[in-house]
């Protein structure tokens, strides 16, 4: 009989390339607050609700899971409370929900502004330090699934993410917006000169969760972070006009974007233990990745 797996944000840019892979291997179900998407994958059951309200969980109670997937995200940067809420309240619930089921597995999705302003590349040895509420939420729930991991009530690791990109991502996101106003024509918002990002293909993320599933002994590693990247960071001010070359179109606003008070100028991983524990390390160049990303949205405004 197959594994089940939850992919919690399945409709969302990596729970959609997530569930679209794994549904080759695994019976997949999907959990999301927005019941309003176009990529519904046939084959997989979708739940929706909210996660902040305990309640609704028992929606779940007749189904049993292997392994959950937490690909859920919240984005905005900004507002304490919907932040607090959606970053640490809801999946305080979800965790706690699934350890009395008694998974199998639990692997999360966290992200780099843990880090805070500590300089790059991090490591996962690194003493966390956020100043801003994304940061320090995520932080707190990452410290929630060590605690019950510690009190062996919960078999889990954590992926601490950098930028991820790919066919399907939000049109608020970096790459996408740059690639979006260069199609057009329009003239797009950078940073100033200095300013560097990591990024990884989907695909490759993809890669790495698959490998993680298929690890037999995954339960007795000793690590239960790891940073996840390309660990190579790119100039963002050259990314946007390698962008708008391929695009033939597009141009710089005179207009600079400021960093968040969260943010330092460099920020890349140390991507060693990743590549050690599970023998994984990025196969797409950023030009590919590009590439097909920008093939994409030109497919997509064509369709539209």
């Amino acid at each position: 009989m197959r594994k089940k797996v939850l992919i919690i944000g399945g409709t969302g840019f990596i729970g959609f390339h997530l569930a679209k892979n794994l549904k080759k291997n695994y019976k997949v179900y999907s959990l999301s607050n927005n019941k309003i998407f176009k990529n519904r994958i046939k084959g997989i059951k979708y739940f929706f609700f909210d996660i902040n309200k305990k309640n609704n969980f028992k929606i779940l109670n007749k189904y049993s899971f292997d392994v959950v997937l937490n690909a859920s995200g919240y984005v905005n940067h900004y507002g304490k409370e919907s932040i607090y809420r959606n970053q640490y309240l809801g999946l305080k619930n979800l965790i706690d929900y699934f350890v009395k089921k008694k998974i199998k597995f639990f692997l999360h999705l966290g992200s780099s502004a843990e880090y805070g302003k500590l300089k790059s590349p991090h490591k996962e040895s690194n003493n966390c330090s956020p100043k801003m509420n994304y940061g320090k939420n995520k932080l707190k729930v990452t410290r929630y699934i060590i605690n019950k991991i510690k009190k062996n009530s919960l078999n889990a690791i954590i992926l601490r993410l950098y930028q991820v990109y790919g066919p399907y991502q939000s049109n608020n996101r970096f790459l996408p917006i740059i690639i979006n106003k260069c199609l057009i024509g329009d003239s797009y918002l950078c940073h100033k000169s200095g300013i560097y990002r990591d990024f990884l293909y989907v695909d490759d993320l993809v890669d790495l969760i698959s490998r993680i599933l298929k690890k037999k002994e995954i339960s007795n590693s000793s690590e239960k972070i790891f940073n996840v990247g390309y660990g190579k960071p790119l100039e963002l001010i050259k990314v946007a006009k390698k962008i708008q070359k391929l695009c033939k179109g597009g141009r710089q606003s005179p207009e600079i974007i400021k960093l968040r008070k969260d943010e330092t100028n460099i920020i890349f991983p140390d991507i060693s233990n990743i590549k050690k524990v599970f023998k994984w390390k990025p196969k797409t160049s950023f030009e590919i990745g590009l590439n097909k990303t920008i093939n994409y949205y030109q497919n997509f405004f064509k369709i539209n």
